[in-house]
């Protein structure tokens, strides 16, 4: 039968012996790959956020109290959701305390590392809260104190100002908002990041905020100071963005920067535009973890264009600016980490200044350019016989020094063979600088480049005082 199978047996036979049957070989199957378990995940007392700060101080003089970590299984990650934890909030006094227990027993204080009160209460209606405040006089005072997140285990500060959450553990949206002073026909504008909260802002409960002690001269001296000088300015919310509580800084970090370029940009790249300029009231600028390709995005939805073309001639500092900088007086420095970032920076007389011509803080050990005081570079210096307008003509250039960084980091320039980017974090917004040329220089130097921005009209667009941006 065709295909059927066939069995046969194999001999063998060596010279004149017998014949012998040969074995046939059998397929010994390999035995299975171990099979590789993963890691167990961590215990929850590993994911445990150990408490940083004043809310830390609160933390240590409940531990002690409690004497908790005294018997088996008391751990810093499970005192908050202890039944012991739970009895002493519930015993502290409904005005608050600096104390806890009472005389003639054990008594514990609550002082913070300068040895000063902190304050504790046991507070909420439908859910608690440990609240703390600082105080720095005899009578107790609750205003602008702050509370640990709800999560009975964490001690982070709350942002939920409803739920009581902290950022990690709300679900909720966090907002931030692009404000405009509508009484205002000149473009004023404010870009700022609230708390968490359960409801979005109105225009009506913005105006009430902004006068709040949420906003104060030592955080935001620049809109605080205009609404002194505007005290019938009514500001309305021209954008609002929400993202997840995790994602929000970033995200803000990321528009507020690329706000700050595009007004620079506007006000001074343009020498024959007749829009008015945009007053963007808000001094102090952070850009850590920006996201440079969003930033990019921005600039080309608004139709900002870059020209950068190698230079024919390489700047250095002789033919940018002085030919020799006094490094006891008003000047801009620069350095590097030799792998692309860049720190810019500013001393002036009043600061101490160390041997390479930076601020001598930048020689402490944990200071990123501590490592790399050799690479300083002394820029811009023009001493005047007006001190005052020395300093602040120097701040400018600190700022554009800053921004040519962060346009060398946005354009995708090297620095000594390298990807560009800041090692800076944060910078001083100017609306309008003294010499718009000096950006420019000292964007060619750094990478090399020269820089032409382009715009069709010659700016933003302003109606009614309305800058007509685009997300």
């Amino acid at each position: 039968m065709v295909g059927a199978p066939v069995n046969f047996d194999l001999y063998m036979r060596h010279g004149d012996g017998p014949l012998i049957r040969v074995q046939p070989m059998v397929n010994t199957p390999q035995p299975p790959p171990p099979i590789v378990l993963p890691p167990p995940p961590p215990p929850q007392a590993d994911l445990w956020e150990q408490p940083n700060g004043q809310i830390k101080c609160v933390f240590d003089a409940i531990k002690a109290h409690l004497r908790w970590g005294d018997n088996p299984g008391e751990t810093d990650a499970n005192m908050g959701g202890s039944d012991a934890f739970l009895e002493l909030m519930k015993s502290l006094p409904v005005q608050g305390t600096c104390t806890l227990g009472v005389s003639p027993h054990r008594t514990t204080p609550i002082r913070d590392k300068d040895n000063r009160r902190i304050a504790i209460k046991w507070q909420g209606d439908v859910v608690k809260a440990l609240m703390y405040k600082v105080q720095k006089r005899m009578v107790l005072s609750w205003n602008g104190s702050k509370k640990k997140c709800t999560r009975e285990n964490c001690w982070v500060n709350s942002l939920d100002r409803m739920i009581g959450y902290c950022r990690k553990d709300s679900s909720k949206l966090r907002e931030f908002l692009l404000l405009r002073d509508a009484t205002n026909i000149q473009p004023n504008i404010f870009i700022h990041h609230p708390d968490l909260r359960m409801n979005a802002f109105d225009e009506e409960n913005i105006n009430v905020y902004l006068r709040s002690e949420h906003i104060d001269g030592k955080h935001f001296p620049t809109i605080v100071k205009y609404i002194a000088s505007h005290p019938n300015c009514r500001f309305v919310i021209d954008m609002s963005w929400r993202f997840d509580t995790t994602l929000s800084p970033k995200k803000f970090n990321t528009f507020c920067i690329a706000i700050c370029i595009m007004t620079f940009l506007h006000n001074n790249a343009f020498s024959n535009s007749t829009h008015p300029k945009i007053q963007l009231r808000r001094g102090l600028t952070i850009f850590k973890n920006a996201h440079w390709k969003e930033v990019r995005k921005i600039l080309d939805r608004n139709k900002f264009k870059f020209i950068v073309t190698p230079a024919t001639n390489q700047l250095t500092p002789n033919k940018m600016f002085s030919i020799r900088v006094i490094k006891k007086q008003d000047h801009t420095y620069q350095g590097d980490n030799g792998n692309g970032a860049v720190k810019d920076g500013l001393m002036t007389s009043k600061t101490t200044v160390h041997t390479s011509g930076a601020s001598v803080g930048n020689a402490l050990p944990h200071k990123p350019l501590a490592q790399h005081l050799e690479t300083i570079v002394m820029l811009y210096q023009h001493i005047l016989d007006d001190p005052v307008e020395t300093e602040i003509r120097t701040r400018h250039a600190e700022f554009m020094g800053i921004l040519a960084t962060l346009m060398g980091t946005i354009l995708q320039q090297d620095f000594k063979g390298h990807p560009m980017r800041p090692m800076t974090e944060q910078l001083t917004n100017y609306n309008i600088v003294f010499d718009y040329n000096v950006f420019t220089r000292l964007f060619q130097f750094k990478t090399g480049c020269t820089i032409v921005v382009q715009r069709e009209g010659d700016g933003i667009p302003i109606i009614n005082g309305k800058p007509q941006f685009l997300w």
